[in-house]
């Protein structure tokens, strides 16, 4: 039975029940993960924001140098997880005396939450993947982080030798599944994707508007129809413009019209989109526009202007970081602190004096 799960954060997913995999699906299709980070890739002005998102998450590593060393990997996979769709997995190893002797990242959108309580990991659940065909047997389950129950596991599994471990899978709230920093901007988002392709197909159509292309008579076989269609894109695109296509007509009647469609002219409206749906980008992740490469009018980016940006982001980050140092202070059992960024620029002065 598909239901709607209620809630602010949550009323754009649809959980349906996939009996079969004995999971609770990421949306109707058990694939929304993938699908936000297809239109994060698709899309330039998104790419950017959730790399300045990333980058402040992360902040400059963990203040600690062993911890620098030994979990920046993690830190650094854990942010971009976070930075494009707000969650991120952990997964704990344990030995027979009960430490915890590994920890490793496990991909969000590889993970799906298991009707009897278990986690569930699969690299295919999207069954896109061309190296192996979709396979419910080979869904790993795994106990969600319990250090209390460690032991009755480990006994269940039959021994430490054959127990997977658990995995932590830290969410902003106690919702079956979150939504992503960007979702209520995913159609922007593809808007943006949508405004490349358009100024892609404009040069490959050197700019001109669509045209139909009457031939009188008809071809004397198909093959013949698409060897001319063939020729024809050979007059298409940036590399062809000023190229002059030769027809032979032994009549008049039989010479062929090229027809223009009549089209307005959206230029002003396609800028307007274009701009429009970037700065909702930019403000959905609150960046400041100088960290973003958007400089206002009158103003050019100075370095006292970046550096307040990013005194500003550090903030508007910090919440990311606590959540991120409070998950691997538990795990640890030790204090962990991420350094905040310090300006994308040198200061003025620093500048100054670097050049006496």
């Amino acid at each position: 039975m598909v239901k709607l799960i209620s809630g602010k954060t949550r009323q754009r997913i649809v959980i349906p029940d996939f009996r079969m995999e004995k999971i609770i699906g990421w949306d109707a299709d058990n694939a929304y993960p993938q699908r936000v980070l297809d239109l994060i890739l698709a899309s330039g002005t998104a790419s950017s924001c959730v790399k300045t998102y990333k980058r402040f998450i992360k902040g400059q590593g963990f203040a600690d140098v062993g911890q620098k060393i030994k979990y920046g990997k993690l830190l650094e996979s854990i942010a971009d997880d976070k930075s494009k769709l707000g969650t991120f997995a952990i997964h704990v190893q344990w030995n027979e005396l009960g430490d915890i002797v590994k920890l490793s990242h496990v991909p969000v959108e590889y993970c799906r939450l298991g009707t009897d309580g278990m986690i569930c990991v699969y690299n295919n659940w999207d069954k896109r993947s061309l190296r192996e065909n979709y396979d419910v047997t080979k869904i790993r389950r795994y106990n969600t982080y319990n250090p209390f129950k460690l032991g009755e596991q480990i006994d269940e599994a039959g021994g430490i030798e054959n127990y997977n471990g658990q995995i932590m899978w830290v969410k902003p709230d106690d919702s079956e599944y979150p939504l992503a920093p960007c979702d209520s901007i995913l159609q922007d988002i593809k808007t943006d994707s949508s405004v490349q392709t358009f100024k892609n197909k404009n040069i490959r159509t050197n700019f001109m508007a669509s045209h139909m292309f009457v031939h009188k008579g008809k071809f004397e076989s198909e093959q013949a129809k698409q060897e001319f269609e063939d020729y024809l894109e050979h007059f298409q695109g940036a590399e062809s413009v000023g190229n002059i296509m030769l027809l032979e007509a032994e009549m008049d009647e039989a010479m062929p019209e090229l027809k223009p469609f009549t089209i307005q002219n959206n230029d002003k409206l396609w800028e307007f989109t274009e701009t429009s749906i970037k700065n909702n980008i930019v403000q959905n992740y609150m960046i400041p526009p100088v960290l973003a490469g958007i400089l206002q009018a009158g103003k050019l980016g100075t370095a006292s202007e970046i550096e307040d940006a990013t005194i500003y982001y550090n903030d508007i980050t910090k919440d990311d970081r606590i959540e991120i140092e409070s998950a691997l202070k538990l795990l640890l059992g030790e204090n962990v602190s991420i350094v905040e960024m310090t300006s994308l620029k040198p200061k003025l002065n620093e500048t100054d004096n670097n050049s006496q």
